[in-house]
């Protein structure tokens, strides 16, 4: 798919997606709308396949879950997840993942799953809680703002954790891991418009009627 046409298939599944649901009016809707750089070509493929997977299902898990490999691919990362931010029955925030690939020695089931849990606030993870802003980090294990790693988990040599903002609201993330030589603001500015994609599917999926709430 040339840059050119990946953003016209974008473009009419962005309307598909916002009339289906009634964001069309918000910020980043009309970003998302507008991108139309070549360079950003790739991100606009794994945004359209998400937005296209979310369109057609209607499932922001099976749609995260889908489109998960793609974004490692995109990241140049080993392994990483897709969440969405919830509210604990603490009244904390949460990050709950809806697809997360392999990063454990004996990882049970398939290389995805969905449905762990992020609680620790005091973590790269939680970083992006707690800051609202991308967290890099090139060096891990003497990071200030590392947690550790649990037994099993297999060793960080790099992290990028990205937010996804919608209306104002902090509502997921991703988070990859393990990129060489590293990451930098370069990526995240490039990564933008998938970025944007995953917020507008957590708002949309977050508008249907009768959507589940995870706690």
């Amino acid at each position: 798919m040339n840059p050119q046409n990946s953003n016209s298939s974008l473009a009419l599944a962005l309307t598909e997606l916002g009339e289906a649901s009634g964001i069309q009016g918000s910020e980043e809707f009309v970003a998302l709308a507008a991108a139309a750089e070549p360079a950003d070509s790739q991100p606009l493929q794994t945004a359209f396949r998400l937005v296209t997977h979310f369109n057609r299902h209607e499932d922001l898990t099976a749609a995260f879950v889908d489109v998960l490999p793609d974004t490692l691919d995109l990241c140049e990362s080993q392994f990483g997840f897709l969440a969405e931010i919830c509210i604990g029955h603490s009244g904390l925030p949460y990050l709950q993942s809806h697809a997360v690939s392999n990063a454990h020695a004996g990882w049970p089931g398939g290389p995805i799953l969905s449905g762990l849990q992020f609680h620790n606030l005091n973590t790269l993870n939680g970083a992006i809680i707690t800051s609202g802003k991308p967290v890099l980090s090139n060096d891990p294990p003497n990071d200030p703002r590392s947690g550790g790693l649990p037994a099993g988990h297999r060793h960080l040599d790099s992290y990028l954790g990205l937010p996804f903002h919608f209306q104002g609201e902090l509502v997921g993330a991703l988070a990859v891991a393990n990129r060489q030589p590293g990451y930098d603001e370069a990526l995240v500015e490039f990564l933008r418009p998938f970025s944007l994609a995953c917020s507008l599917v957590i708002g949309a999926w977050r508008s249907g009627p009768g959507v589940p709430r995870p706690h």
